[in-house]
């Protein structure tokens, strides 16, 4: 089982992929987030991988985008 998780200059949700893209959308209306990215992981991995970017001018699907350990996507404690 896949979760997605959104990311925006520190704050972070995690679910599914409508609701990211929803919170990401948000993010960019109302706090004029410049970037938004969304991250996917399984079940038991270490690392998310980018699979889109949002922005004012819209989504941006990354095929084979660059890897993120989870300690860095939830902070230096890792408890977020």
């Amino acid at each position: 089982m896949r979760s997605y998780i959104a990311k925006s200059y520190g704050l972070v949700t995690a679910g599914g992929w409508g609701y990211c893209l929803n919170w990401a959308v948000d993010r960019i209306r109302e706090d004029s987030s410049p970037l938004v990215k969304i991250h996917v992981v399984r079940a038991g991995e270490k690392q998310a991988r980018v699979v889109a970017e949002l922005t004012s001018e819209g989504i941006r699907l990354i095929p084979n985008g660059r890897y993120v350990s989870l300690r860095k996507l939830r902070g230096a404690n890792g408890k977020r």
